[in-house]
């Protein structure tokens, strides 16, 4: 991909404020001779459109409330708006996006919706790239890790990661970056949940540096490791740690708080077993066997 003279960023937000910072002060690709430019629908808008428009200021760059000719001249066009907003955004700025320009899509979405954003800009000669976004942009700035697949996934990747960007591309099939987040948040926001309902109980019960100090075992294997471990040990031991979340929905309800997450684990957990997924030998299986045994439970028939 040639270096774009031209960076139009939809969505002033967190995220944009990080790439719109990281194009001005960080990556190679900003050397005063290129331009950034921004839209947000919200600019000017109460106390929210206000602060927007101040970060354009801070940043040196023009921003517009609505799509325009304006976006005619970007060569990348990075959405970072809501992901209820995202095909809003690639409908609207369709008709002003030029030919052989890049759309990167960093909306957070289903695969489905990827797929329909891509449709969006079908016959428009722009290149749709679905990208997900692997950390938060409050911690890493515009260097947060993204995936990005579709046709010119690989290309655009390629000059992203030269410019600066921590980028991997996954694929070339549009909607795999996003499936991949999606699934992604299945884990980090349930751990978030969990981690919620196990601490606020350990610090009622004075009990909070011993929980995260009985959690340093942890340190000694990889967190992909760790989680393997758990879900083929699970068509083993599913049984006994149904009986062990019994116990714990007992203790919390003893001391006043209601086991959201704990009644979650034991449905999980009785899921499986009436669903037949043990391992009727008592060996723990390798991971792809294991899924393929809990597959059964999870989506019978």
């Amino acid at each position: 991909m040639k270096a774009p003279e031209t960076i139009a960023i939809l969505g002033l937000g967190e995220a944009g404020t990080a790439l719109a910072t990281g194009l001005r002060d960080g990556v190679d690709w900003y050397d005063g001779a290129g331009d950034v430019l921004a839209v947000d629908i919200a600019l000017d808008e109460g106390e929210r459109g206000g602060t927007i428009r101040a970060r354009a200021e801070a940043l040196k760059i023009p921003i517009y409330k609505d799509y325009g000719q304006f976006l005619a001249g970007a060569d990348l066009v990075i959405s970072v708006v809501t992901g209820v907003e995202a095909l809003n955004a690639a409908t609207a700025a369709r008709p002003h996006l030029k030919p052989g320009a890049v759309f990167l899509d960093l909306a957070t979405i289903t695969r489905e919706m990827a797929i329909a954003n891509a449709a969006a800009l079908d016959n428009s000669g722009a290149d749709y790239v679905d990208v997900a976004v692997m950390g938060m942009f409050y911690n890493f700035g515009y260097r947060a890790p993204l995936l990005l697949a579709g046709p010119r996934a690989a290309k655009v990747g390629a000059w992203m990661t030269a410019a600066g960007f921590e980028t991997t591309v996954l694929s070339e099939r549009i909607g795999d970056a996003s499936a991949v987040k999606m699934l992604r948040s299945i884990l980090m926001k349930g751990l978030e949940a969990l981690g919620v309902e196990c601490l606020v109980a350990a610090e009622d019960q004075g009990l909070r540096q011993e929980v995260l100090d009985c959690l340093a075992d942890l340190d000694n294997v990889s967190f992909a490791e760790f989680v393997g471990k758990l879900v083929t040990t699970h068509t083993v031991h599913a049984g006994r740690r149904l009986e062990e979340m019994g116990l714990v929905s007992q203790t919390l309800r003893d001391n006043g708080f209601d086991p959201v997450m704990t009644e979650a684990i034991r449905r999980v957990h009785g899921r499986t077993i009436v669903g037949g997924a043990i391992s009727t030998d008592g060996i723990v299986p390798e991971l792809g066997e294991a899924l393929k045994i809990l597959t059964r439970a999870v989506r019978p028939g």
